[in-house]
């Protein structure tokens, strides 16, 4: 077959679908599509999670309220349980993932440390420093932490190969 000189064949793989052939710009088109399509999915399964961990932060926090247990306690309490969460919910809907569950949990987790390290700094940057209240220090932390962390799961965590 003799290519082209305005549009190159390649072999490609996409979708479990083999073809041989296919120019450049359909599968630029594809994958376009479906990077727009993960970022719709990431938009919703995001605001899902971030509600979620929001109100699991409220959650935990005025269920210790009694004992007063200090803000950072209910930080990791509640990322704990959000991040069990965020998982499957990033495995199966937002990235449609069909690697090794193990291997992509390690770097899940990993991702999710760093998250809630940041998390933490800037709990005490809002809290501590800019006296903020803790329910608004968690509402801005949040915002942080959900761009860091779709940047870090589409590159990393999840990444196509």
């Amino acid at each position: 077959m003799q290519k082209c000189k305005t549009i190159c064949f390649e072999p490609v793989c996409l979708d479990s679908i083999h073809f041989r052939f296919l120019p450049i710009s359909i599968r630029g088109a594809r994958l376009k599509a479906r990077m727009k399509s993960q970022k719709l999915r990431y938009l919703l399964g995001g605001a899902f999670n971030a509600v979620f961990g929001y109100v699991t932060f409220m959650g935990v926090y005025y269920a210790l309220l009694p004992w007063d247990v200090h803000y950072i306690v209910v930080v990791l309490v509640s990322q704990a349980i959000a991040i069990t969460c965020a998982f499957f919910n990033y495995k199966h809907y937002v990235f449609q993932s069909a690697g090794n569950a193990w291997l992509e949990c390690l770097r899940f987790v990993s991702v999710y440390v760093v998250a809630i390290l940041l998390n933490t700094f800037s709990m005490i940057a809002f809290v501590d420093w800019l006296h903020m209240g803790v329910l608004a220090g968690q509402a801005a932390s949040t915002i942080i932490v959900v761009v860091v962390s779709f940047v870090s799961h589409r590159r990393f965590t999840f990444r196509l190969r």
